[in-house]
């Protein structure tokens, strides 16, 4: 019984269709750049040196806070690169060519909240 009910786990697990995908984000500039994750309502201070890539991040979305405030949201399928100040989404291999420029996710700047206030 014991062994049947094994064999069943793990074939269940093996024949799993799911995916985990995780994010990447290279940033582009010489200098580094501390960034602030937001995954699950977790909070976590990234620094980036230049010219280096972390893989493996936000697994199930996150949003990205730059230095300057800006908040950008971001799923485990895209791969970003920070380039002056500015985040950029690379494109999937079946949307063609070129880079698409994020916008900042203004419902959670505090950056932009402030900016409208003065």
């Amino acid at each position: 019984m014991f062994k049947k009910s094994l064999m069943f786990v793990l074939a269940s697990v093996m024949s799993g269709s799911s995916v985990v995908y995780a994010a990447s984000i290279t940033n582009y500039n010489e200098d580094s750049v501390t960034i602030v994750l937001n995954e699950d309502g977790k909070e976590s201070d990234i620094v980036l040196e230049g010219q280096q890539t972390r893989r493996d991040i936000c697994m199930n979305g996150c949003s990205v806070t730059l230095p300057n405030g800006d908040v950008y949201n971001i799923t485990g399928e895209d791969i970003v690169t920070l380039d002056d100040g500015v985040l950029l989404k690379e494109p999937q291999a079946e949307q063609g060519s070129g880079e698409e420029q994020y916008a900042p996710d203004d419902s959670e700047s505090d950056h932009d909240q402030q900016t409208d206030q003065n």
